[in-house]
């Protein structure tokens, strides 16, 4: 499982984000190491890489890690992740 949140765990909303995640997954049963390997890639785009430009390095090197580490299962959080990452992923891959 790969999560990729659009900014950082500065913020509260990114934690309680992230903790709600993974305690769905332990509530279902499901336990890191054993079930499922979790990596997760913070995009801070809010605070350190806001620029248009910088925000797309970010979205390159989110969907990097999405084609290396090669997820079942993707969680994202927020705008920026979903625009620069899931629609640029989508309409480069329209069958999957």
């Amino acid at each position: 499982m790969l999560l990729v949140h659009s900014y950082s765990d500065v913020f509260q909303w990114t934690r309680e984000l992230d903790d709600g995640i993974l305690e769905g997954l332990d509530r279902a049963g499901f336990t890191e190491g054993r079930d499922y390997e979790l990596q997760t890639f913070f995009m801070d785009t809010r605070i350190t890489y806001t620029s248009p430009e910088q925000i797309s390095q970010r979205a390159a090197e989110a969907l990097e890690i999405m084609r290396s580490f090669g997820p079942d299962i993707l969680f994202i959080t927020d705008d920026n992740v979903l625009r620069e990452v899931v629609v640029s992923y989508a309409l480069k891959n329209p069958g999957g």
